[in-house]
């Protein structure tokens, strides 16, 4: 799920708005695959899997 967060000028002048992508979200996962495919492989697994697999985190024990 996409949140927008806010519209953010760059230093170019350009205004882009800032969000953040809640996995799992299939329609968000190819562009931000693409986006982050120079990461080391470890980083690209993580990514694919909180955004394609509904991740469950155990806090403590």
């Amino acid at each position: 799920m996409y949140e927008p967060v806010d519209t953010i000028t760059l230093k170019s002048g350009e205004r882009v708005e800032a969000g953040v992508v809640k996995g799992p979200d299939p329609d968000w996962a190819e562009r931000i695959e693409a986006l982050l495919e120079h990461k080391g492989e470890m980083w690209r697994w993580g990514n694919t899997m909180v955004l394609r697999e509904r991740v469950r985190i155990a806090v403590g024990s």
